[in-house]
């Protein structure tokens, strides 16, 4: 009986969140979100985030934790403005807010003989 019961109940929760999934708010938020780990990486990386539609906030946040090699990067805006950049040689957590502007933003992750580990969260709120 329990059992039965603990089925059904997950059954209807597994409804709800489908149905919640399926409505449009104007107040959801987008999160998206890169987690790699890297072994002495030589590289670029691009990554494109799209917002569609007028939100009230952006922002990006960048994360490393690097046991050897560097880490650049720089951020574009829509126009392919430069509105952000720098550089880690080993820990780093930090974020910045964005006027949100609705077009493609444009992330380019540089590393020179990187080994450790490296996330990137970018939200937008509408």
């Amino acid at each position: 009986m329990r059992r039965m019961f603990g089925l059904f109940l997950l059954a209807a929760l597994s409804g709800l969140g489908t149905l919640l999934s399926s409505c449009r708010s104007p107040y959801v938020k987008v999160d998206e979100t890169q987690r790699h780990r890297l072994a002495k990486e030589t590289s670029v990386l691009k990554y494109e985030f799209e917002v569609e539609r007028p939100t009230r906030r952006t922002s990006l946040e960048l994360r490393s934790d690097l046991d050897a090699g560097a880490m650049t990067w720089r951020f574009k805006n829509p126009s392919g403005a430069t509105v952000w950049e720098g550089s880690t040689r080993g820990h780093l957590g930090t974020s910045r807010s964005f006027d949100p502007v609705v077009g493609t933003w444009n992330l380019e992750l540089s590393f020179e003989g990187a080994t450790g580990d490296y996330e990137v969260y970018w939200k937008a709120r509408r």
